[in-house]
């Protein structure tokens, strides 16, 4: 009787497991046959090879700011002034708020986790000082990026978020709640759906046969 309870569980537990197996493989399959019925479109060739400067222009943070701007620096651009404080070589390319008043209060932050302009050239790089309604400041880099941006407010916006992960689309499709891309990138193609609350996930992937990259490496 004892070895009868123990198969019973065992069976209950593999029916389980079973289950949620195919939970996931359907959910799976399903968004694949969401992006196979889509039609899509050509991306924009006036959104191609576009300076971060216009891309960082389309952003609307996630809640309101008094001020911002975003910098271009290089790692080694970083220096000490003759009070040993350090300060930074570089060049605001984009500022939206009161910089009269907020614009040197801004310029006493840095950080070295900036988010790179491209691949190939890591060294180079952007972040962005906000000053919130407590007048409080508040760095954004390449950690919390997504988050000062938030939901996804416009069409620039969401292709400014694939470029940050260093996707290149060429074809995109769109859905009262997301966005669909096909897009390039340096280790190989994906399918991307970035859903307009805010999250980018990959939905197909095909690696290029020369790398070793696994797609989970991306982000």
């Amino acid at each position: 009787m004892k070895n009868l309870k123990q198969n019973y569980q065992t069976i209950n537990i593999l029916i389980f497991l079973v289950s949620i197996i195919c939970f996931f493989s359907s959910f799976g399959n399903g968004t694949k046959n969401e992006v196979k019925r889509l039609k899509f479109k050509e991306f924009p060739d006036s959104l191609q090879n576009i300076d971060m400067q216009f891309q960082i222009s389309s952003i609307k943070p996630n809640k309101h700011y008094k001020y911002w701007q975003c910098k271009y620096i290089q790692y080694c651009g970083f220096m000490v002034d003759e009070n040993g404080k350090q300060v930074q070589k570089g060049e605001i390319i984009y500022l939206r708020g009161d910089s009269s008043k907020y614009k040197r209060l801004a310029d006493e932050y840095c950080t070295y986790n900036l988010f790179p302009e491209n691949d190939h050239d890591p060294i180079l790089g952007f972040y962005i000082v906000a000053v919130n309604d407590l007048d409080k400041v508040e760095l954004i880099d390449k950690g919390n990026i997504d988050l000062f941006i938030g939901e996804i407010d416009n069409f620039k916006e969401a292709a400014f978020v694939v470029n940050l992960h260093h996707f290149y689309p060429y074809s995109y499709a769109e859905t009262d709640s997301t966005y669909i891309f096909n897009a390039s990138h340096i280790n190989g193609t994906a399918v991307l759906k970035l859903n307009k609350k805010g999250g980018l996930r990959i939905v197909q992937w095909k690696e290029r046969v020369e790398d070793k990259y696994h797609p989970r490496d991306i982000f």
